[in-house]
């Protein structure tokens, strides 16, 4: 009898049935415990391992120059604009004022744009002789201040997200992470479970998580091959 492959990736409701399974409780508890994994996927995406993968979006400049985050938006990788099939990152300027409104086409902001040769050497790196078109992140309002003439108006960015959505998929090998997760918490508030077991699943989850974070960060064969071959240079024979 042939055996039959297993998905690589399962939805949050398998996990879910899962740790009801393990844990043997009834229905009552499904949003406790999907809150739960929920969190749990977030602090591992956000924090210890990249289980939902970066996302790449395609962002539109608006008229102010500036471009909304991303709702799942947590931290960003690349900024940057295609030339050709290729990327060209934007070059990181923290002292590009916040766009404010304008009267008589005169830009009311108390903070104009200074040039970069100005800036202390200490903060020169990234803002002058790189590229014209900076970025700043604006977090607070959750968008991008940009400078410069961007071409079709439009902004790759590669970033962090939450990881989750409506049809999120997780890894099967980050499903034994989020159960001991799941053990752990279901317990730690709870005053009739003694300090001992708490601390055990405590450890559970921390040693679930580290061997997660092993497992996407170990190297593959060509990538040790590549760091050996990276100092090794070949010279005339005397």
């Amino acid at each position: 009898m042939a055996t039959q492959d297993t998905p690589a990736l399962v939805s949050l409701q398998y996990i879910l049935a899962i740790v009801k399974a393990y844990l043997q409780v009834d229905d009552k508890q499904d949003e406790f415990l999907m809150q739960l994994i929920i969190d749990c996927v977030s602090d591992l995406n956000i924090f210890h391992a990249d289980i939902s993968g970066q996302n790449t979006v395609t962002l539109y400049v608006s008229a102010i120059n500036t471009v909304d985050l991303p709702v799942d938006f947590q931290d960003y990788i690349c900024i940057g604009y295609y030339v050709g099939n290729q990327i060209v990152s934007l070059t990181y300027n923290p002292r590009l004022a916040i766009p404010q409104t304008q009267d008589c086409a005169e830009d009311s902001s108390p903070y104009p744009l200074t040039n970069n040769i100005e800036l202390p050497i200490s903060r020169q790196y990234g803002a002058a002789a790189i590229t014209t078109k900076h970025y700043k992140i604006d977090k607070r309002n959750r968008r991008i201040i940009l400078s410069g003439s961007i071409p079709n108006s439009q902004v790759i960015m590669e970033y962090v997200g939450s990881g989750i959505s409506n049809d999120t998929l997780i890894p099967r090998y980050a499903v034994p992470a989020i159960r001991a997760y799941c053990f752990w918490m279901h317990v730690e508030n709870d005053p009739r479970v003694a300090y001992n077991e708490k601390e055990r699943k405590t450890r559970l989850y921390v040693s679930e998580m580290r061997r997660l974070k092993e497992f996407e960060t170990r190297m593959t064969i060509d990538e040790i091959v590549d760091s050996l071959y990276m100092g090794i240079r070949q010279t005339i024979k005397r």
